[in-house]
C-alpha cells in the first residue's frame, strides 16, 4: 500500500514591518502634532505640526517623485496656518493640506495629469482607512521582540493592561470611598494627566502615519486603478439631459427680466431676489457638474449617439453658465444693499471655482479626454484657496462694510465676530474718523486681543494675532 508523502508546510507571507527608525520618527511626529496642533490656538503651533506631517510623508520610505508638488502645495497650505487668524480660512487650509498629503501617499509613478476623477476620489477616500487598517498593527509587530529587549512584549502588554486596569479601578471606586479618593488625588496630578495624554495620543497619530508609510509602500501602479466599464447607455442620458435642458432654459427665460429689466420691474424686493436664490443656484451649478460627469460616462459609445450626448452636455453647461450670471446678479446686487460677509464671499469663490471646472469639462467633452480635468480643478482649488490666504478675507469684509454708512450704524456687530484680522483695517477706519474709545468697534478688539493673551504660548501666536496688536497700539490715547 502506496504511502502519501506528507504535506509541506506552506509558506505564510511575512507580515508587514518597518523599520524601529521609522516607528521612532512617526512617534515623535505623533508627538509634534498633537502638542502643537490640539493643545494650542490654531496658528503657529499648528503649522509647524502641518509641516511637521509633510515632511515626515515627503521623506518616508516611498519617494513619488512626478507628484511631488503635492508635498509642497501641502506645505503651503500648512503654512498658511500661521498665516490668518480667521477660522474659516484655518479649516479650509487644514483641511486643503490633510488632502494633499493624503494623495502624496497615494500617488504612485503616474502623474495626477493622468488620474481620472474616480481614481482622484480613492486617492482622498482610501489611504486614511488604510493607515488605520496598517498602523497600530504594523506599529506592534515592528517593536523589538528578538531575546535582548523585552521592549515590544512590555508596550504591548501595557497597551493591553491599562485599559483592563481603568475598568476594574472604576468599579473598585464605585465600591469603596477610601479607594475613590485615592483615585481621584491620582487623576488631579497635572503630570501625569498630561503624560497620560501626550503618551496617547502620540502612539493613535504615529501609528496612523505608520498605516500612511505603509500603504504608500505597498501600493502599486496598478492598485485602486479601478475601471468600471461605460454602460453605453446614450439613450437614456440624452432623454435624461433633455429633460434638464427643457427646464433649465424655461429658468433662464425668466431670469432675463432680471438680469436686463432689472428688479424694480419686478413683484419682488431685492432682498428676496438676492437672498433666496443665489445659494440655490450655486447648488445647481454644482449638481450639474456631477451630471456631466455621469453623462459623459453612461452615455459613452463609439457611435454617432455619444455625440448627441455630448451636444447635450455641452448645451447644459452653457445654460448652467447663463444660471451662474444670475447668480453673479444676485450677489452683486446684495453686497451693495447690505454688504459683504463670509458666508457671501466664500460661496462666491466657490461659485468661481466650479465656473473653471465646468470650462475644463467643456474643453474635455470636446477634445474627448478628461485627464486634464482633474489636474485643472485641484490645481484651480489651490490657486483660490491660496489667494484666499492672501487676500485676508475678514479684512475685505471689514472694508468693504465700514464703507458704507448704513452698515456701521445698523450691522456693526457682525464685525466683532470676525476674526482679529480685521482689525489693521478697524484701526484704519477709526483714525481717519472720530475715535470713540468706548464705541462696539474698539470694545470688540479689546475682547478679542484678550483672549488671545489667555493662551500667552508663541504656538498661538500668527502673523494676523501679531498685525492686530500693532495696529492697536496706535491707539494709545484708547490702551
Amino acid at each position: 500500500m502506496e504511502t502519501k508523502p506528507p504535506a509541506m508546510p506552506t509558506e505564510t507571507a511575512p507580515k508587514p514591518t518597518l523599520n524601529l527608525g521609522y516607528i521612532g520618527a512617526a512617534l515623535v511626529v505623533g508627538y509634534i502634532v498633537q502638542a502643537l496642533a490640539f493643545r494650542h490656538l490654531p496658528s503657529l503651533g499648528a503649522a509647524i505640526a502641518g509641516l511637521a506631517l509633510t515632511l515626515a510623508v515627503r521623506f518616508g520610505p516611498a519617494e513619488r517623485q512626478p507628484n511631488r508638488w503635492l508635498i509642497y502645495a501641502a506645505a503651503s497650505f500648512f503654512a498658511a496656518l500661521a498665516f490668518r487668524a480667521s477660522e474659516v480660512l484655518i479649516a479650509l487650509n487644514a483641511m486643503a493640506g490633510v488632502i494633499a498629503v493624503t494623495m502624496a501617499a497615494y500617488s504612485t509613478k503616474r502623474p495626477v495629469a493622468e488620474w481620472t476623477v474616480s481614481q482622484t476620489f480613492l486617492a482622498v477616500m482610501v489611504p486614511p482607512i488604510a493607515a488605520a487598517a496598517y498602523g497600530p498593527g504594523t506599529t506592534v509587530r515592528s517593536l523589538p521582540y528578538h531575546r535582548r529587549s523585552n521592549l515590544g512584549p512590555v508596550l504591548i502588554g501595557l497597551l493591553i493592561g491599562i485599559p483592563v486596569l481603568l475598568v476594574f479601578g472604576s468599579l473598585f471606586a464605585s465600591a469603596d470611598a477610601v479607594f475613590s479618593d485615592l483615585v481621584e488625588n491620582l487623576v488631579r496630578i497635572e503630570f501625569l494627566r498630561e503624560l497620560t495624554g501626550h503618551v496617547f495620543w502620540s502612539f493613535v497619530l504615529g501609528s496612523h502615519l505608520v498605516g500612511l508609510w505603509m500603504f504608500s509602500i505597498r501600493v502599486k501602479d496598478d492598485v485602486l486603478d479601478i475601471h468600471v466599464p461605460a454602460p453605453g447607455r446614450s439613450v437614456e442620458t440624452a432623454t435624461v439631459l433633455v429633460l434638464l435642458n427643457a427646464m433649465f432654459a424655461l429658468f433662464v427665460a425668466i431670469q432675463i427680466r432680471y438680469l436686463f429689466g432689472g428688479v424694480e420691474a419686478n413683484a419682488v424686493t431685492l432682498s428676496e431676489h438676492a437672498r433666496r436664490g443665489f445659494f440655490e443656484l450655486v447648488t445647481v451649478a454644482s449638481l450639474v457638474l456631477a451630471v456631466v460627469l455621469v453623462a459623459s460616462w453612461a452615455g459613452h459609445l463609439p457611435s454617432q449617439r455619444s455625440a448627441v450626448v455630448n451636444w447635450l452636455s455641452l448645451s447644459l453647461i452653457g445654460l448652467t453658465a447663463l444660471v451662474l450670471v444670475s447668480a453673479v446678479s444676485r450677489m452683486m446686487a446684495y453686497w451693495d444693499a447690505f454688504g459683504l460677509t463670509e458666508l457671501r464671499l466664500y460661496t462666491t469663490v466657490f461659485m468661481a471655482w466650479i465656473a473653471i471646472a465646468l470650462a475644463v469639462m467643456i474643453h474635455a467633452i470636446r477634445a474627448g479626454d478628461s485627464r486634464p480635468f482633474v489636474r485643472v480643478v485641484l490645481s484651480a482649488a489651490a490657486i483660490l484657496l491660496i489667494g484666499l490666504s492672501v487676500a485676508n478675507p475678514d479684512g475685505l469684509i471689514a472694508r468693504t462694510n465700514l464703507s458704507r454708512e448704513a452698515i456701521i450704524k445698523t450691522d456693526v456687530g457682525y464685525l466683532g465676530g470676525l476674526s482679529v484680522d480685521r482689525v489693521p483695517v478697524v484701526v484704519d477706519y477709526l483714525e481717519t474718523h472720530r475715535l470713540d474709545c468706548s464705541g462696539p468697534l474698539l470694545a470688540d478688539i479689546r475682547n478679542d486681543l484678550e483672549r488671545l493673551d489667555e493662551d500667552p504660548s508663541i504656538f498661538s501666536q500668527s502673523w494676523g494675532s501679531w498685525r492686530a496688536n500693532a495696529a492697536y497700539a496706535r491707539l494709545a490715547d484708547c490702551s
